[in-house]
């Protein structure tokens, strides 16, 4: 992800260079009171109904909903083990993230969940935000050594120690 910080943007109207996006660190938007962890059978339903409810938002229904639609239209997976399902809601301030590990090896299935909501309003940071997570993925054994660990705040130091070396 470093190249990231390396794009000059030139500004259309004027060709003069602007400011290159802003890399969102995951961990900022992480508290050790969103990430759970899920025994064998647990429902994916069930799953995604305690990350939503974990997060600090206005009406969890209508996040579940919007969450649960955009799942239906094709969920975001990564390498078959992480899923990423979000939902972009009106009146977000920022992004909203809690993390699942299910412990479920007997399915070949997603066992990360990184699900989070962003402002509708707020594209850049959607997308922005997404662009981190994939910058995660991307670090040799990471989803190794999540899938290995046992309390929120190793999930935590984990993901920290990542960001700094990207």
């Amino acid at each position: 992800m470093k190249w990231f910080n390396k794009i000059e943007a030139k500004d259309k109207n004027s060709n003069k260079p602007v400011s290159a996006p802003k890399i969102l660190l995951v961990s900022d938007y992480l508290s050790e009171k969103s990430i759970y962890f899920f025994p064998p059978g647990a429902p994916k339903e069930d799953i995604l109904f305690k990350l939503v409810s974990s997060l600090p938002v206005p009406d969890h229904s209508l996040a579940l909903n919007a969450v649960l639609e955009r799942e239906k239209m094709g969920g975001t997976i990564v390498d078959s083990v992480i899923s990423i399902p979000h939902a972009r809601l009106r009146g977000l301030k920022t992004i909203e993230l809690a993390i699942g590990i299910w412990s479920d090896v007997s399915k070949d299935q997603p066992r990360l969940f990184f699900l989070f909501l962003s402002p509708r309003e707020d594209t850049k940071i959607h997308l922005l935000f997404l662009s981190s997570l994939s910058s995660l993925f991307q670090t040799e054994g990471f989803v190794n050594e999540l899938l290995n660990l046992k309390a929120p705040h190793e999930v935590v130091a984990k993901i920290r120690q990542i960001e700094k070396g990207i």
